[in-house]
């Protein structure tokens, strides 16, 4: 249930008491933006509504829409709007015979002393999702000059929050006027550094739920952002002014290329003095009207905290995870069908009548409790955690693993070496993989439910005739 933990930005304005806002670009639903498989349907929805009572208990203000929030079908993600105490937001997301927006465009909030203008856009990907129903995506060039525009008359700050591609989302930046800060939806795997784009501050936290962004920021109303470590142009004067009062006490020795021209290190040195001076000139000016006095900036401070598991429960999401967990549970207790027999597939107990040293070693290993630990969890008719449990069922068709056979439950011989019912009927023919290759491994041991795996050293203790996992 990691999509329960805390995500997006929380922004803050560095003067204590001042304004605190907490937002996030989209994504959060549903793991994937094709629409929901009709056997997986019910357990994904299940989830997403706990994502939802989560974010409100979390005190949200606004998420935007992504395509990964609408692969639940439209009348879905309605229903899941309804029940949101913050706003899900979209302008380019429209009805297809009215052109208008379905859900909020924007909202402008009274956070402290500051107006927040927050404005959301959906990216292309939602258009194969909204096929055949009366809504559309329109292009963002057609809805959001304007609309930032008006906006921007309005408030101190405006925030977009969008799930476009991160070339378009740059377009922005650097195109459209008034937009403070952007916060793209965290589809990638990583976090991404604030950068800063003409007047645009861009961020991004990883996907997943795994981080929280935090901004603490010093906000001047003409939106020039200076360096996140707070370096603003008067700092920059200063240090070009220690620049040219080191490059004088050169020169003032006489002409460097001549006097040191022996002595390539010292001219280095000096050059690199001229280029450093170079290119403060040039950061100032563009701070800088020519004559004028110096244009107040916006500073900021970011940092991301990781959701790690080691950190204390908070009571209320506690109780949603667990209520979430229950139902999900249940949804799949409801699928289970008769037992599917695995035409390829032996099963370990058959292993162990020829291997029965290996088999002994495997039953006191870790995968051979695999699916205890679900059952302990009561989490045995999750088909997003099954795949990982079991034997003989790839992570996409979990569905399946509700019907196995119990010696196909844990994980077996034959999750590492390969199916084992002809090698059964022709040992000598059809013979095992030595060893699982990294790639098996990893179907399973992923960074988000594995962090400490490592294959090199977790291969060996795995082996069939040593102590292992």
């Amino acid at each position: 249930m990691g999509g329960l933990s805390k995500k997006g930005y929380e922004l803050r304005q560095r003067k204590a008491g001042k304004a605190h806002l907490i937002v996030d670009g989209g994504a959060l639903l549903f793991k994937r933006t094709k629409p929901l498989q009709a056997n997986r349907s019910e357990q994904t929805r299940i989830q997403a509504e706990g994502i939802v009572m989560a974010y409100n208990l979390m005190g949200y203000d606004a998420v935007g829409i992504s395509d990964y929030d609408l692969a639940g079908g439209l009348d879905f993600f309605k229903k899941m709007a309804t029940i949101s105490n913050f706003s899900w937001l979209s302008a380019n997301l429209v009805a297809e015979d009215t052109d208008l927006p379905i859900f909020q465009p924007q909202i402008i909030l009274q956070k402290g002393e500051m107006t927040i203008g927050i404005i959301g856009l959906t990216g292309d990907g939602a258009s194969l999702i909204l096929e055949n129903t009366n809504a559309k995506i329109r292009n963002w060039h057609e809805v959001l000059p304007q609309l930032a525009k008006k906006i921007a008359q309005q408030c101190d700050m405006v925030i977009l929050l969008s799930s476009l591609s991160a070339e378009q989302n740059r377009e922005i930046s650097k195109t459209v006027p008034g937009i403070n800060i952007l916060i793209q939806a965290g589809i990638r795997t990583s976090n991404l550094s604030p950068t800063i784009m003409d007047k645009t501050l861009i961020c991004q936290t990883a996907k997943q739920g795994k981080y929280l962004g935090e901004l603490t920021i010093q906000w001047n109303k003409a939106g020039n952002w200076g360096t996140e470590d707070g370096k603003s142009s008067l700092q920059q004067k200063r240090e070009l002014d220690r620049l040219n009062w080191q490059i004088r006490r050169i020169e003032a020795q006489g002409d460097p290329g001549q006097i040191d021209k022996s002595k390539p290190g010292i001219l280095l040195s000096y050059q690199k003095l001229i280029n450093r001076r170079k290119t403060l000139e040039n950061s100032i000016a563009k701070l800088h009207d020519i004559g004028s006095q110096e244009k107040p900036e916006s500073t900021f401070q970011n940092r991301f905290i990781a959701m790690k598991t080691s950190l204390v429960d908070q009571p209320d999401i506690l109780k949603i995870v667990n209520e979430i967990i229950k139902k999900i549970n249940a949804a799949g207790q409801k699928q289970v069908k008769s037992m599917k027999k695995m035409k390829t597939y032996a099963g370990s107990q058959t292993c162990g009548t020829c291997h029965e040293e290996a088999y002994q070693n495997w039953r006191q290993s870790r995968h051979g409790h695999a699916f205890q630990t679900l059952v302990d969890k009561k989490q045995q008719y999750n088909i997003d955690c099954l795949p990982c449990h079991v034997t003989g069922i790839k992570p996409d068709n979990g569905v399946l693993a509700l019907s196995l056979p119990a010696n196909l439950r844990n994980v077996g011989c034959e999750s590492c070496h390969g199916p084992g019912k002809n090698h059964v009927k022709n040992p000598d023919k059809k013979l095992f993989l030595s060893h699982p290759s990294r790639k098996t491994c990893l179907t399973c041991h992923k960074n988000e439910h594995d962090t400490s795996f490592d294959y090199e050293k977790d291969v060996i203790s795995l082996h069939c005739q040593a102590d292992g996992r």
